[in-house]
């Protein structure tokens, strides 16, 4: 097995042979993760497998990182993002640094974040509104700090990394973010998609994650 790091992004890969070794669940292809070797699972065209050793996997419960998926069918119904922590490839995990609960995901240690999202949105399975040509779409990640009890500002809530995208007819878009945040025990981290109608029902194409630095 090889190990590689990409140059164009701050992602890893990994070139595997197919092979069972213990627990660990093996790729027959380039993949990418970010951060994490170890962890990885295959993108073209949403077909998708994992490889993770089940040791690594409770290392990684125990750090400030967190990587999920999208829960598509419940995003388009309550029209904000819902978050699969648990899956059955066992790729999803919550480290114990962190907190998630309805769609939101709580920082419980301070430090710089490498924050990253992705989102897949589809023109193709799903129309664009009636007699429109395109629209544009806007895709962020939210911070809400800490605040006192008394404090009137609870809702409010910044954007500290932010897409814009036009779609059109008939396409199919992967658009991203990611950066290196500073963040304080307590914030809390939400990701906003303006037009979750629009989002392709491909699990490993749409993700939400971050890890303290």
């Amino acid at each position: 097995m090889r190990i590689h790091r990409s140059r164009s992004r701050r992602w890893y890969g990994i070139e595997s042979i197919m092979q069972r070794r213990g627990q660990d669940r093996c790729l027959d292809r380039t993949i990418y993760f970010p951060k994490f070797p170890r962890v990885a699972y295959t993108a073209g065209r949403g077909q998708a497998k994992v490889c993770v050793n089940d040791a690594f996997r409770s290392e990684l419960k125990t750090l400030s990182a967190a990587h999920m998926m999208l829960n598509v069918r419940e995003t388009k119904k309550h029209l904000y993002p819902i978050w699969r922590t648990h899956d059955v490839d066992n790729i999803c995990y919550v480290g114990k640094g962190l907190r998630y609960a309805n769609g939101e995901l709580t920082v419980l240690h301070t430090g710089k974040y490498y924050v990253y999202s992705q989102v897949t949105f589809s023109t193709i399975d799903n129309k664009l509104p009636t007699k429109m040509s395109e629209l544009m779409l806007v895709f962020s990640i939210q911070r809400k700090p800490r605040l006192p009890p008394n404090s009137r500002d609870h809702d409010i809530a910044k954007t500290i990394l932010l897409s814009k995208l036009t779609m059109e007819e008939e396409k199919e878009h992967n658009d991203s973010v990611s950066g290196v945040v500073p963040l304080t025990e307590g914030d809390v981290l939400t990701v906003y998609i303006s037009h979750p109608s629009l989002i392709k029902d491909l699990l490993h194409a749409n993700y939400f994650g971050l890890y303290k630095l």
